[in-house]
């Protein structure tokens, strides 16, 4: 860094253009060439060696830790499309909408239909008194 600082980098010569032209030979040995050089010496390639050694005692079966467990069939889980879920899921909301619906119509029903027996036995009642005053004007009207 030192350098650079002083400003020897500018003191530097610059290198000299190449050749545009300038092509080195080309070297292609021949088989033979190759043979004669090599003078059928015996080249010593090393083997590898294993990486694992070879077991001398068979491998004990063990039984699996995790035990798959079969379902019955009524069990087995059920696969769905997630859009026939949601539409499924959509009608059910709807029928217990109407279901609700449904309850409060029977218990307005249930009341209406209270609220007229007790009318109806108001005017049976009534109707009661009315012949029974009946009566007793019949019988003071023919006893004499």
């Amino acid at each position: 860094m030192a350098a650079f600082d002083r400003g020897i980098s500018q003191r530097l010569p610059e290198f000299p253009p190449l050749p545009q032209e300038s092509r080195l030979p080309e070297y292609k040995p021949s088989v033979t060439e190759v043979k004669e050089h090599v003078g059928g010496e015996q080249i010593n390639i090393p083997q590898r060696r294993p990486m694992i050694l070879p077991r001398t005692q068979p491998i004990p079966q063990q039984q699996p830790l995790i035990r798959q467990r079969t379902l019955p069939e009524s069990e087995k889980p059920l696969f769905i499309r997630l859009d026939a879920y949601k539409e499924a899921v959509k009608a059910i909301d709807a029928l217990r909408e109407k279901v609700k619906q449904t309850e409060n119509i029977v218990t307005s029903l249930e009341k209406l239909h209270h609220d007229e027996q007790q009318e109806l036995d108001k005017f049976q009642k009534g109707l009661q008194e009315v012949k029974t005053k009946l009566l007793a004007i019949d019988k003071h009207l023919f006893e004499v």
